[in-house]
């Protein structure tokens, strides 16, 4: 298994769907980890816009199998929260996809050092990944908090980061997968019909058999 990342992304926006969520407050400073933040003042049972950071530049082999989307978060509150954050990862053009990962832990206060996971190496979210997909410039992820609290509380977002983890094919698959060959039986009907086309003998099946 072969990790790239986590890698950041080069470009956050918004995307405020109807019912429309609360306006995160400089969302693009969600891009690194330098205690400078992407935040929201939400009241009880309010809700932001989908924060969707995307442009990661991965650069997957075309003939890997995707594994799995790693996506870590760096997050604060301002006061210890309730589960309130829901993470997707995007199709190909940037729409929000497959499964909803929730908050594994509380929100704590103070500038926090360790980032919350959301899938992992084995996640697929619910999704047929492909090396295509997760190249595109749109792939990336969106993400919303809901305030579950008893009170208003403002929410922080430092960082969020990406990784894909991936199957290298093995050589023969690789090959074949450049010249256009599906499967062995493929392989051995192309080879076939080159013998028959330049009038060589006919080849032999693994039985011994004359094709």
């Amino acid at each position: 298994m072969i990790q790239i990342g986590p890698l950041s992304p080069t470009l956050i926006s918004e995307k405020p769907l109807a019912p429309l969520g609360a306006a995160w407050t400089t969302p693009q400073l969600a891009i690194a980890k330098d205690n400078a933040y992407a935040y929201k003042l939400l009241a009880r049972f309010a809700y932001t816009r989908w924060l969707y950071g995307y442009a990661f530049n991965f650069n997957v082999p075309a003939t890997a199998q995707i594994l799995g989307v790693l996506v870590e978060l760096n997050r604060k509150c301002s006061s210890t929260s309730t589960h309130g954050g829901d993470f997707r990862i995007t199709d190909a053009l940037g729409e929000g996809a497959g499964a909803y990962k929730d908050d594994p832990d509380h929100w704590i206060t103070g500038d926090n050092i360790v980032y919350v996971p959301y899938g992992s190496s084995s996640s697929l979210w619910s999704l047929a990944l492909t090396p295509a997909w997760i190249n595109s410039s749109a792939f990336g992820y969106w993400f919303q908090v809901t305030n579950n609290s008893s009170g208003s509380r403002t929410f922080s977002v430092d960082h969020v980061r990406m990784s894909v983890f991936y199957e290298p094919a093995s050589p023969l698959a690789a090959y074949r997968a450049q010249k256009g060959f599906v499967s062995g039986y493929h392989c051995f009907m192309k080879q076939y019909m080159d013998f028959s086309n330049r009038g060589l003998a006919p080849l032999k099946l693994p039985d011994g058999s004359l094709w």
